[in-house]
């Protein structure tokens, strides 16, 4: 083990909801607008709620989301779940509607109700953070859980979250690998990180292999770009735990953690004063053409006498990802 090695993961969760609009399978395929149209102006409640998708996203027509709405809402007071789901995300984004988190629970609920995963892992969050509803963590879990269940990622993440933490159920950090393990098994990123982070969490001994494979599932997640997976696997490069050493694999995650994260933009700066021009250079020939040429016109940082921190107050923590990232159902 590297002489560099510390201790540097004192993980706490954040909670974070990924909002999206709900829309049949094989969104894929190119939209025929004119014959959704006349469908949706038939009273077709599937052809009305995919309508509005598309005005949402601007797929296969000019994006209007006072147009998406309006469809969306015909399906949705016709009793249509995914449309009702849809309308509830439209009023948390204020996406073609003022933003009203009351009128999102309301109609997540009714999505709910009807067995909607999607609305299910909604209804869970907003119980969880009191946002439209008086906050109840135990309903939080019974919505989770139903969501859950269904396989929806999100909610496996948020349920792992609650078990971790003794929200709404009793603290049980098996139970909460168990659910991030599920996510992490569908390939979700956010699944990947925790379960990666479980490796870790309140244990004062780590052995060399838990550091291994929790470094591999932070890795998984780090690939498909989740900003704090990015950010710890950086660190772990730099400590070499659970991996090999490497401060030029070190710059490179904390550059495109950096991207979306302040505190992964300073601890890269920082390792910068330790490296030579070469071992920079070869750094940056590793990052997306649009990561190095931002890095290339940078003011070079100030040399100070700080090392990197390895102190538990620098680490990344885990949660906390910045966004609401849209997608389909």
């Amino acid at each position: 083990m590297s002489c560099r090695k510390n201790v540097f993961l004192a993980l706490t969760i954040g909670v974070c909801a990924i909002y999206g609009f709900a829309e049949p399978p094989g969104n894929t395929v190119q939209v025929n607008i004119s014959e959704l149209t006349r469908k949706a102006r038939e009273g077709d409640i599937k052809a009305q709620n995919r309508l509005g998708c598309a005005y949402m996203a601007g797929d296969g027509v000019t994006k209007d989301t006072a147009k998406a709405v309006k469809w969306m809402r015909k399906a949705a007071e016709k009793g249509f779940a995914g449309a009702q789901c849809n309308l509830g995300v439209a009023y948390i984004l204020g996406e073609g509607v003022t933003k009203d988190a009351a009128k999102a629970f309301e109609w997540f609920m009714k999505a709910a109700e009807q067995g909607h995963a999607g609305a299910q892992f909604h209804t869970g969050f907003l119980y969880l953070n009191g946002e439209g509803v008086a906050k109840d963590a135990i309903q939080a879990v019974v919505w989770y859980r139903k969501a859950a269940e269904q396989g929806s990622a999100g909610a496996q993440c948020g349920l792992g979250r609650c078990y971790l933490r003794g929200e709404g159920v009793g603290k049980d950090l098996a139970k909460a690998t168990e659910c991030w393990k599920r996510a992490a098994e569908q390939g979700d990123a956010e699944g990947q990180y925790y379960l990666g982070g479980s490796y870790f969490i309140d244990k004062v001994d780590v052995t060399d292999e838990e550091e291994q494979e929790g470094v591999a599932w932070i890795r998984k997640s780090a690939e498909q770009g989740y900003s704090t997976a990015q950010y710890f696997l950086g660190m772990a490069y730099y400590e070499g735990t659970g991996i090999s050493q490497d401060d030029v694999q070190a710059y490179k995650w904390l550059s495109l953690a950096a991207t979306t994260n302040q505190d992964a933009a300073k601890v890269r700066d920082s390792l910068a004063q330790e490296l030579t021009p070469a071992q920079i250079a070869e750094a940056q020939r590793l990052l997306p053409s649009s990561v190095s040429k931002s890095l290339a016109t940078m003011p070079k940082p100030t040399k100070t006498t700080e090392p990197v921190s390895k102190e538990k107050d620098a680490v990344p923590r885990l949660g906390n990802t910045p966004g609401a990232n849209i997608r389909w159902w």
